[in-house]
């Protein structure tokens, strides 16, 4: 694994660039005893051109013996050591679809179910129901208010969603509620530790509400969550690595922003982007807000997609 402490004193800026390139399932067994797997009988003559030019090795993601989750496991590519650094599924969903988990928010992953009448679960995914089924859905979730905390529902893709939650306090420590089996009922949201007590409660009391207003769907008429996780303080790669983008941002072409760039999105809200962009990573202007519906919360989450925006206008 990488040592990032080492690598922040040995790199250099640079406007070269790497392509880190993964064949995610690629492997496979032979379907027969004593045959080829798929890669073995495929014609690959680029692949075997970067395979006889390049350096080949091998890397374990964490340990010897060890089966990785898909979270650690793409994390441990990047350097990052997956024992060192606790990336939950929760905050990994949400960064990827560009919503801002801050330090001390918990996001969770969220996945439609289909339960019975007795509220035992029928299919832990809902039947797979189409991203346009789940969309209203999640419009209707993200409607839901708790006393005490701000909450932020986003979709995913097709049956999955993502649940954010902010406030004073809170603690990751909780327990999953899929039960990782049918013909049982979710299992409630359990502290692991006295100090996530309040935080199993904010989201018990969301799950209820949720629960209530899913009632009269023929599939997607529950839902579980599990990888409550924060913020897990990774260390950037224009920290560790100094890359071009963190010392020439203030170059990035403004109007080329605004031209191509006018509208993001915060779950289903829009809004138009610039009338004002005060520097490169934009610390915006309320003024160029133009709507005044949208919470703090949501605020800073356009802020953090239009310095996401500038970065990939820049590439």
């Amino acid at each position: 694994m990488a040592d990032l402490d080492l690598m922040k004193k040995l790199t250099i800026t640079s406007s070269s660039k790497i392509v880190l390139l993964v064949f995610d399932g690629l492997g496979g067994l032979p379907p027969e005893a004593n045959g080829l797997t798929e890669l073995e009988a495929a014609f690959t003559p680029n692949l075997d051109k970067l395979a006889s030019e390049g350096t080949l090795g091998q890397t374990i993601p964490i340990r010897r013996g060890i089966t990785p989750g898909s979270g650690p496991a793409h994390l441990a590519l990047f350097g990052y050591d997956p024992l060192t650094y606790d990336v939950g599924r929760g905050v990994l969903e949400a960064t990827g679809i560009g919503m801002k988990v801050q330090m001390g928010d918990i996001a969770a992953r969220g996945n439609f179910c289909t339960v019975d009448v007795d509220g035992n679960i029928t299919d832990r995914r809902a039947g797979r129901i189409a991203s346009e089924a789940a969309q209203p859905l999640v419009e209707k979730l993200d409607k839901i208010h708790i006393e005490g905390v701000e909450v932020a529902v986003n979709h995913v893709k097709e049956y999955r969603l993502v649940v954010v939650i902010r406030g004073d306090d809170l603690d990751p420590s909780l327990e999953d509620t899929d039960p990782q089996k049918t013909s049982v009922p979710p299992l409630e949201v359990v502290p692991q530790v006295t100090s996530a007590k309040s935080t199993a409660q904010f989201f018990n009391q969301w799950v209820s509400e949720a629960r209530k207003a899913l009632a009269d769907q023929e599939k997607a008429n529950s839902l579980t969550l599990r990888g409550f996780s924060t913020d897990p303080a990774l260390p950037t790669f224009n920290d560790v690595y100094r890359s071009i983008l963190s010392t020439r941002r203030e170059e990035v072409n403004r109007d080329k922003i605004t031209e191509n760039f006018r509208l993001v999105r915060f779950g289903k809200k829009k809004i138009l982007l610039l009338e004002e962009l005060d520097s490169l990573i934009g610390v915006i202007n309320e003024n160029a807000l133009k709507t005044e519906e949208l919470s703090q919360y949501e605020k800073e989450n356009i802020v953090i997609q239009l310095y996401y925006v500038a970065e990939l206008v820049y590439i």
